[in-house]
């Protein structure tokens, strides 16, 4: 993260209220920029600057409002205010360990994504796992999009408040989910209709790339599959779309059952 300046309001705002230390830089006379000042706590460095001063330092001819970028505290330190201490990633490049995961309570939902490239994808995906309490998003280590500021900003800084991060082969990470008590569920269109399901808790639900899909060797990783029931012209539906219906329904069976 250290060296990247992040743009936008709402995830610059999300920084700031998970405790991450840095540079803030803002505009001169700008109401949003004042309530990003207010937002900042000990370990910012604020600046107010002119937008062309802003747009120069961050090599941006677009910035406006504001700019932030991290220091190079551990990622402990980053960590937002609201997450589980159980849920805290020490490493900075976001690698997590599986045993992390182990879930605390029979209603744990866990993301898996097969090499969903598209960090605007990423990081809608992380936005809606914190909407509705999914336990973690994880992601292959390569063939993957990772975090960087496209992803905090499709987050609307929620990627500071949710547990995600990498591991190095999805499949056999599946299988250790498996070992330690999830169900392991392929979001696919031959599966079983999403809402009829009778599904088992602790979850895993593993959604494919935005070309190929779930990959054969992921797929055997998987116990069943689960499909959204729909018609029209289109066939499939965007990544973040499904996992965000996913997402729902699950939260509403969560909430139904006893």
């Amino acid at each position: 993260m250290t060296g990247d300046w992040v743009h936008g309001v709402h995830g610059i705002r999300g920084m700031l209220d998970a405790g991450i230390i840095g540079v803030l830089l803002v505009e001169k006379g700008q109401d949003r920029a004042r309530a990003l000042i207010r937002a900042s706590g000990t370990g910012v460095t604020v600046e107010q600057v002119s937008r062309a001063e802003l747009r120069r330092r961050t090599d941006n001819a677009g910035a406006r409002i504001a700019a932030f970028r991290a220091g190079n505290e551990p990622q402990a330190a980053r960590v937002a205010k609201s997450t589980r201490s159980s849920d805290r990633i020490d490493r900075p490049d976001r690698v997590i360990d599986v045993a992390a995961l182990r879930p605390v309570t029979s209603r744990e939902t866990v993301f898996a994504l097969d090499q969903v490239t598209d960090p605007h994808n990423l990081g809608a995906i992380i936005r809606t796992a914190n909407r509705f309490g999914v336990r973690a998003v994880v992601y292959p280590k390569r063939g993957s999009a990772t975090d960087s500021e496209v992803v905090r900003r499709a987050s609307a800084g929620t990627s500071e408040h949710q547990l995600h991060g990498t591991v190095v082969n999805l499949a056999r990470t599946l299988r250790e989910l498996r070992d330690i008590g999830y169900w392991i569920y392929a979001a696919e269109a031959r599966g079983e209709a999403l809402p009829e399901a009778v599904i088992g808790f602790p979850a895993v639900i593993v959604f494919g790339s935005e070309g190929e899909g779930i990959r054969p060797n992921v797929r055997e990783s998987c116990d069943a599959s689960l499909a959204i029931p729909g018609g029209g012209f289109a066939d499939s539906l965007n990544v973040s779309v499904a996992a965000g219906i996913f997402a729902y329904e699950l939260s509403r069976q969560l909430r139904l059952a006893p």
